[in-house]
Formats: structure tokens, sequence, C-alpha cells
């Protein structure tokens, strides 16, 4: 196998490489992204359950995809939600904690009238306000 790997300044191939094995795996990129990418098509699809298992695994596989634009906002969604709330809300608590409390607080605004899904998150909002700064 050849590979060739391009100079990201000068947009130039400026490396070679060769490789003699049986198999050979490349992997370049971000290997979370597809997990981000279906997690955002699962709750599209109203799958969230497996949403949230997709979220799971990115954030399990690089800490940094909590600063995807979506994902954030999908979990208040899912937190607000009967079936999958406890786990969208500790997943919250655990990847986002106290920088969560904008979007939570934002989700209660969007909520008013529907009494249980605006209590789950006001009581996400406060496990929050708990946590140490």
């Amino acid at each position: 196998v050849i590979g060739r790997a391009v100079n990201p300044v000068t947009r130039k191939p400026d490396l070679e490489l060769r490789v003699r094995a049986r198999a050979v795996v490349v992997a370049c990129g971000a290997v979370q992204t597809p997990l981000l990418l279906l997690g955002h098509l699962f709750v599209a699809r109203a799958w969230y359950s497996d949403a949230i298992s997709r979220y799971e695994r990115a954030v399990a596989l690089d800490p940094s995809v909590r600063g995807d634009p979506w994902m954030l906002d999908a979990l208040v969604m899912l937190a607000a939600r009967d079936s999958v709330g406890e786990r969208a809300a500790a997943m919250i608590e655990h990847v986002f904690g106290r920088d969560a409390l904008a979007a939570v607080e934002l989700g209660v605004e969007q909520h008013q009238g529907e009494a249980l899904a605006q209590l789950r998150l006001v009581r996400l909002r406060e496990r929050l306000e708990a946590m140490e700064p």
C-alpha cells in the first residue's frame, strides 16, 4: 500500500508512506463524526434511544464532541420526554454539566403548557445548578 499525505498549508503532497503487510487499516479524520450524524438522523426519525446510544459512543471516543452544535439541543429535547428523559438528562449532566444550563432553561420555556415535560427539565436544571462550578 502506498499512501500520500497532503500538506494542509500548501495543499500539495509532501509525504509518501509505503506499507508492506497482509492487511492495512487506515482511519483519517474524525472517527466520532458518523456517530454524531447517526444520532442526529435517529432524533429526526424519532428513534430516541438509538440516538442517545450514538451520542454516548461519540462522547466515549472523543469528549470534545460536546461542542457539536446540535447534540445538546437534541438531548434537552429528549430529556423532556417520558421514554428516554432520564437517560438523556444523565448524559447532559455527565457530558455538559453546568454548561448546559442555558439550553435547559430554553427547553423549560419551550415546553410551556406541557407540565410533565417542563417538570423534567426543571428538575434537571436544579441538579445542574447544584453542581460545583
